[in-house]
């Protein structure tokens, strides 16, 4: 039994590998080949790609159902790569108060409001030990006083990783040696991208078989996918997208959107972070887009 949960799972993850290609190859070619503006046809195949991940996914929680929350991290943070879900703390709000408290004195007026977000926000919420924090900022307060909002949160610890446009905002990182603790992100006030974050986490505090569903992914995702973040968010990604993203087209238009790096540009900027790692602290995270954002929004 053991021998064939371990191919399912090697299974898994070069199926997950492959859809990922898919995905990126017809990204790439919206972006060079058709200028931005994908036919009907791109808008169908990536929401094929889509529903394949969908029903890979459901088939990996049926094989992981009996698999328990791992115990509750030590301590907060986790190295960079690295895939850890552990049971909730009851530790979390008060490190998000702690956290909120200081951002808020950092960033003065142009906070119009601190969230706590992500996994650690749900009560109950198996997740990684990493406090994520979403701020709603004033938005011509991104458009002209963005540098500002940077070092005021760099004075306070966030190391800043760049605009990641609809996949994180204006994204900041807080760690301890090693170890990522924290992270914020910067929205403009009433962004679609905030109001997605604040949706999603307020319908798992109230529903607990979302809750549930969630968490069985997660947990079933991180044992299969310990070793490879970046594969883990892609298909979380895709579940959690897929409880706002409604329609035929709009997995691909929402995708499209997002302008998330493919492998390739991934890999190859997360070899130049490794070897320059100061660009990071400068917004060249891989993640990061390299043509940011004009405006807040």
């Amino acid at each position: 039994m053991a021998n064939n949960l371990a191919e399912a799972d090697a299974r898994f993850r070069a199926g997950a590998f492959r859809l990922r290609l898919r995905e990126d190859l017809i990204c790439l070619r919206v972006r060079y080949l058709r200028r931005g503006r994908p036919s009907e046809g791109d808008l169908q195949a990536l929401m094929q790609v889509h529903t394949e991940v969908l029903q890979s996914l459901r088939e990996l929680r049926r094989l992981h159902a009996s698999d328990h929350v791992p115990g509750r991290s030590a301590e907060t943070g986790l190295a960079e790569y690295a895939v850890e879900v552990g049971a909730y703390d009851p530790a979390w709000p008060g490190i998000y108060k702690a956290e909120s408290t200081a951002i808020r004195q950092a960033l003065g007026r142009y906070a119009v409001a601190v969230h706590h977000v992500g996994s650690t926000a749900i009560p109950g919420m198996p997740a990684k030990p990493i406090v994520d924090v979403a701020v709603a900022v004033e938005p011509n307060a991104l458009r002209s006083n963005l540098p500002e909002c940077i070092g005021a949160m760099r004075a306070i610890g966030y190391d800043y990783y760049g605009d990641w446009g609809h996949h994180g905002g204006y994204y900041f990182g807080k760690s301890t040696g090693t170890l990522r603790t924290g992270a914020a992100q910067l929205h403009a006030e009433g962004s679609t991208d905030l109001a997605e974050l604040l949706e999603f986490r307020d319908a798992a505090r109230a529903n607990p078989s979302l809750l549930e569903e969630y968490a069985a992914i997660k947990v079933a995702l991180a044992a299969v996918l310990g070793r490879d973040r970046g594969l883990y968010v892609w298909c979380k990604g895709h579940w959690l997208s897929d409880r706002v993203a409604v329609g035929v087209t709009a997995w691909g238009e929402r995708i499209l959107k997002s302008q998330t790096p493919t492998l390739v540009q991934l890999g190859f900027r997360g070899i130049v972070a490794r070897l320059r790692p100061r660009f990071a602290g400068k917004g060249l995270h891989p993640m990061a887009l390299r043509r940011p954002r004009q405006s807040g929004t």
